[in-house]
């Protein structure tokens, strides 16, 4: 008897990889497909029980279940030059980590593989666990028996932080509601991209330079400045690869090819399992108090437990009052980004080619130039440039529908 798909709509699926690691016959397994995103198949269909315990601990069909609403905001940074130069934004996740493990807690977060082909989820209990935790991760981390580790921990008593994307977080919610030694600390998400571009830009990295890198980062902070965003490697042989975020190839693949649930992700605004949702304060400018050019941090507090989080790490941050508008008001805050027109071309074409190929397509040409026509319009409110995005807008629109057919 073959595999049995759980999820023949893949939109469904946040891979999660809660019913994997709930499953009591262990009979339920992560497998990649085409695009490098990992879905669960009963791989025993024979030894299920049918106890339906995947279906009850899974966050996308248990929604419903979920209700947060925002209480206030702060923005902030740590007083440490050096974490925040570390840092990808302004230092809070690795601040309250430490303070968190001071305190005898235990912390779980997302560190990049020993070779840095991928990413995955670990528990940090010392001041090296905390470090591999810091920057962001921008393709979809594996558990790896995490979830048993933590409750492991939960059950011995001991105070957990969990921090991850979403969809994670309310996996981790839902399975372990009953734990009042559990805090969760939730990221501003955007959608990952599949772990094959991470695989590929380092393996090219590599090739370039002879060596094997050593350090890696998507938010490298140039000269300690937080904008604009580098891709950084350091290599073995002391060489180092840095280039702006936006001109690289891993770049135009995490806009291009997100896994299809976080294109239409249900984990946004008023939908959010966690005591905080934490990211970067974009509404932050230069002339404003609440800038600084090195990063900030954007914290939202969302239950009693977020506020005992926030006040535990207030004496290592500078903290300021802003608006709630002002931060919410970044997109993947409450809603998510749709797929791009060409996805399925561009999925192909990393499939046959690699991401670099698949980032020189004609239509990511076409789409890079339809968004600087559309924001300089919108800006300065010409007609002319107005005329011109309509057009390629509507050329954009028929090659996309071209292609998927």
């Amino acid at each position: 008897m073959g595999d049995r798909v759980i999820f023949t709509d893949k939109s469904k699926c946040c891979g999660c990889e809660m019913c994997a690691e709930s499953c009591p016959c262990g009979v339920i397994q992560m497998r990649p497909d085409q695009e490098g995103f990992f879905y669960p198949v009963i791989a025993q269909p024979e030894k299920c029980i049918n106890c339906n315990l995947c279906s009850r601990v899974c966050p996308e069909q248990n929604i419903s279940n979920i209700a947060s609403e925002f209480r206030y905001a702060v923005s902030g940074w740590t007083k440490s030059r050096e974490m925040l130069k570390k840092s990808s934004s302004g230092g809070f996740a690795t601040a309250l980590s430490l303070e968190f493990l001071k305190a005898g807690g235990i912390v779980y977060g997302v560190a990049y593989t020993s070779d840095y082909r991928g990413t995955e989820y670990i528990r940090a209990d010392d001041i090296d666990g905390i470090i591999k935790l810091r920057t962001s991760k921008y393709v979809q981390s594996r558990k790896k028996g995490i979830y048993h580790t933590l409750e492991c921990d939960l059950k011995d008593h001991r105070n957990v932080l969990f921090i991850g994307v979403p969809c994670d977080c309310a996996a981790v919610k839902m399975r372990f509601t009953k734990y009042d030694n559990l805090s969760i600390v939730s990221l501003i998400c955007h959608g990952p991209t599949t772990q094959i571009v991470q695989q590929q830009v380092c393996q090219a990295i590599e090739e370039m330079f002879a060596s094997e890198i050593d350090d890696f980062s998507v938010r490298y902070k140039m000269n300690g400045s937080w904008k604009p965003y580098y891709l950084y490697a350091h290599l073995k042989n002391g060489k180092i690869y840095c280039r702006k975020w936006d001109d690289t190839a891993y770049n135009v693949a995490f806009l291009h090819l997100k896994r299809p649930s976080c294109n239409n992700c249900v984990f946004k605004e008023g939908n959010f399992a966690a005591d905080l949702l934490i990211g970067d304060f974009h509404a932050a400018r230069v002339g404003m108090e609440s800038y600084n050019e090195s990063g900030v941090s954007s914290i939202l507090v969302l239950t009693d437990r977020g506020e005992e989080l926030l006040d535990d790490v207030k004496h290592t941050m500078d903290i300021l009052s802003v608006p709630l508008s002002q931060a919410t008001h970044q997109r993947a805050v409450h809603s998510s980004y749709p797929a791009k027109l060409d996805r399925k071309l561009f999925a192909i074409t990393l499939q046959k080619k690699g991401v670099i190929s698949a980032s020189r397509l004609w239509s990511v040409k076409l789409d890079k130039c339809w968004v600087r026509v559309k924001d300089r319009a919108m800006v300065r409110g010409s007609k002319v440039k107005a005329k011109i995005y309509g057009v390629i807008k509507k050329w954009r629109e028929n090659k996309g529908e071209a292609e998927q057919h």
